[in-house]
């Protein structure tokens, strides 16, 4: 399926290739906003204006630029989401009209349509954001904790401790999760 998948979407590589730069860039900058703030609280405390400035200005640079990194980040991925998803939906259609009528006799037309539409959306998903998603919270998660490291292992190794729950409870609910999409599938192709 990945490689039938692939062949959509190998076009649109440069796509991917900044969406990717974009994602690594973003994840440095959450770090620095923090480390800008740390020092303008010290500043506060050492009642240096000229350094609370400073990192003030950094800080607000920061979350400017973030906001525009993320902004050209999601459009880049919304584009290449939208590129490669009417690729498959081109292919989807030709190879539909190319099916000889005994398919439609043997196969229910709401099926086809189903297909047509929310396979195709469910893919849109994952090739857009979902796929991006998967990447940028590991990335962001690894670059907070060898942040956090640097401040302060105790506390970090404590949060490490209890980082792992969201993922467990994913775990377990996405059995049921799946199971219901499918029989919403089903529901959708009939009606």
């Amino acid at each position: 399926m990945y490689k039938r998948l692939l062949r959509h979407v190998i076009p649109y590589w440069y796509l991917v290739v900044a969406a990717l730069a974009f994602t690594f860039a973003i994840s440095f900058i959450s770090p620095f906003i923090a480390e800008s703030l740390r020092r303008a609280f010290f500043a506060i405390e050492d009642k240096d204006l000229k350094v609370l400035l400073l990192y003030a200005l950094l800080s607000f640079l920061a979350v400017l630029g973030s906001t525009v990194l993320h902004s050209i980040k999601n459009y880049l991925v919304t584009l290449f989401s939208a590129e490669s998803s009417l690729n498959i939906e081109s292919h989807l259609f030709s190879h539909i009209n190319s099916l000889p009528m005994e398919y439609f006799h043997k196969n229910h037309s709401g099926d086809v349509i189903a297909r047509l539409t929310n396979d195709v959306n469910g893919v849109r998903g994952i090739i857009g954001g979902q796929a991006f998603n998967l990447l940028q919270i590991p990335l962001n998660a690894i670059v907070a904790v060898i942040y956090g490291i640097r401040i302060n292992c105790q506390i970090t190794l404590m949060l490490l401790i209890v980082a792992p729950l969201p993922l467990i409870t994913n775990f377990i609910f996405n059995k049921r999760l799946r199971e219901t999409s499918q029989e919403a599938h089903k529901l959708w192709a009939r009606i």
